[in-house]
C-alpha cells in the first residue's frame, strides 16, 4: 500500500459513503448477486478481473501459490490499469458534479473486495497514484454482509404486521399509510413480486441482493413508532425472508382485515340495525388483533 491508503472498519466506511462514492472491485458475477447498498447510494462496479480471469488467477493460486498468482494478476490487468483509473476518477467526478454538499475538490472514494485483501488494495494504491484518496473496507464485502444480517437485532424496532386474504388490498393501504406518516417496508416492491396469486410484476433480484435492499431499508426505519410489515410467508416470489427478520414478524402481532361483515351482526339482541346503516357497515373493512401464541 501507499503511504496514504487507509482502511476503515464498516461502520465507518458507511459513514463515509454518505459523502464520498463507492466501488466494488470485485468481479461482475460477484457483483450482480449482490453488493453494497446504504441509505439509497449503491456501489458502482469496477472489476479488476472479469470472471474468467478471476478464475483463472484462483486456480493459479490453488496449484502453484500465492506469488504465482500475483505474477498472473500483473500479466492479466496491466492493460486495464489505465481504464481502472480513469474510470475510478469519473466516478469521483460525477459524484462531484451531482452532491451539492461537497466541500472539497479531494477525489476521495471508497473501495472494497470480498475480504479487504488485495483486490481492493491494489487498486487503492493505483488510486493513490493518480491523485485520489482511496480508502478500503477492512474484511470487505463479507464485513458489509455481517453487518446487514445484524441489523435486525442491532436496531429493535416494534413490528405489527398487516393481514388479510388475497385482494383485500393490504399494500395499497399500507402505501397510503405510509403517506401519512407510518413507517411500512414494502417486501413485494423489494421481492418484484406483487403475490402469490397475481405473479411477479418484473425480474426478480438475486437472493443476496434482496436481503441488502431489505437491511437497507430497516436501517432507514427508527424505533419512535410502528413499523408496519404485510403478513407474508417466508418465501415472497423468488425470494426468501432472512431468518432473523422471519423471527420477529412470526413473534410480531397482526392487524387482519376482513371483508365484508357478516350478516347475522345485523340484528343486536332484540334491535335490528336500519338498513341503510347496516348497507355502510357491510360495505367498510374490519380490522381484528390477532397476538401470537405463546
Amino acid at each position: 500500500e501507499s503511504k496514504d491508503s487507509k482502511s476503515v472498519p464498516i461502520n465507518q466506511f458507511l459513514q463515509l459513503s454518505l459523502k464520498y462514492p463507492i466501488i466494488d472491485v470485485r468481479s461482475p458475477s460477484e457483483y450482480k448477486r449482490g453488493h453494497l447498498v446504504y441509505n439509497g447510494k449503491e456501489a458502482i462496479s469496477i472489476p479488476l478481473f472479469d470472471d474468467e480471469e478471476r478464475a483463472i488467477v484462483g486456480t493459479t493460486y490453488k496449484k502453484k501459490g500465492k506469488s504465482q498468482a500475483v505474477l498472473e494478476g500483473l500479466q492479466l490487468v496491466g492493460k486495464k490499469l489505465r481504464n481502472i483509473a480513469e474510470s475510478a476518477s469519473a466516478v469521483c467526478t460525477n459524484h462531484s458534479e451531482n452532491d451539492s454538499k461537497s466541500e472539497s475538490e479531494e477525489k476521495n472514494i471508497l473501495v472494497y473486495c470480498m475480504r479487504g485483501g488485495m483486490r481492493s488494495n491494489s487498486v487503492a494504491w493505483l488510486l493513490n497514484l493518480t491523485q485520489m484518496k482511496a480508502i478500503t473496507l477492512e474484511g470487505g464485502y463479507k464485513s458489509f454482509r455481517k453487518h446487514s444480517r445484524e441489523v435486525y437485532e442491532r436496531l429493535p424496532r416494534k413490528v405489527v404486521l398487516l393481514g388479510g386474504a388475497t385482494g383485500s388490498a393490504k399494500t395499497k393501504i399500507l402505501q397510503e399509510m405510509r403517506l401519512q406518516g407510518e413507517q411500512f417496508i414494502d417486501l413485494e416492491e423489494l421481492a418484484n413480486s406483487q403475490g402469490s396469486s397475481f405473479g411477479r410484476t418484473g425480474e426478480p433480484p438475486p437472493q443476496e441482493y434482496f436481503e441488502n435492499k431489505l437491511s437497507e431499508a430497516w436501517e432507514m426505519t427508527n424505533d419512535k413508532g410502528i413499523l408496519w410489515l404485510e403478513s407474508e410467508s417466508q418465501r415472497i416470489g423468488n425470494c426468501t425472508l432472512p431468518e432473523e427478520l422471519w423471527r420477529l414478524m412470526s413473534e410480531a402481532p397482526t392487524v387482519y382485515l376482513k371483508f365484508p361483515m357478516e350478516s347475522e351482526s345485523q340484528r343486536i339482541g332484540n334491535c335490528t340495525l336500519p338498513e341503510e346503516l347496516w348497507r355502510l357497515m357491510s360495505e367498510a373493512p374490519t380490522v381484528y388483533l390477532k397476538f401470537p401464541m405463546e
